[in-house]
């Protein structure tokens, strides 16, 4: 995913990606490294009710979190690997968390817009929606020198009831 990211858009500035047990951050910040350097800012996604890669980082190694509280399934591990935490800490740039309500309204907003995307695939553009996107990395930006952001949209399996309640509201 992150090798194509740099190939359709050799302009981009960030590149957002969920954050569960860290497999899929860890192949595109792999990706993104090899192919930009440190030209591209990489940027995590989890909810704040599993921040086991957050923790991880923040420990130096995997963490066991003790209760997950999150509603959004697929992004919802114990603990992430030992092996993504390590490469995340040196490929990474920031993991961010959202609210499972701003998860739960991007989600919306996407389906609304003709998406077909579960709650795990909705968070990064959570993250973008509810405008946490570092200010350090907006600063001085204007409609003729935007942010160019790539945000993953990853998880095309929603509950059907729930993606029904979802189209039902829209």
């Amino acid at each position: 995913v992150g090798l194509e990211i740099t190939e359709q858009d050799p302009a981009v500035e960030v590149v957002i990606a969920p954050v569960g047990g860290g497999g899929l951050i860890t192949g595109v910040s792999l990706a993104v490294r090899q192919t930009r350097g440190d030209e591209v800012t990489v940027l995590g996604v989890e909810p704040e009710g599993a921040p086991s890669m957050s923790r991880g980082l923040a420990s130096g190694g995997p963490v066991l979190l003790e209760e997950i509280t999150t509603g959004v399934q697929g992004l919802c591990p114990l603990s992430s690997g030992a092996i993504n935490v390590a490469t995340c800490a040196e490929t990474v740039n920031e993991v961010l968390l959202v609210s499972d309500d701003h998860i739960f309204a991007a989600q919306a907003a996407l389906v609304r817009a003709g998406e077909v995307v579960e709650p795990a695939g909705a968070a990064t553009t959570a993250l973008v929606l509810s405008g946490g996107i570092p200010a350090a990395l907006i600063k001085g930006r204007s409609a003729q020198d935007p942010l160019r952001v790539v945000a993953i949209v990853s998880g095309g399996n929603p509950d059907p009831a729930q993606l029904e309640a979802l189209q039902a509201e829209g």
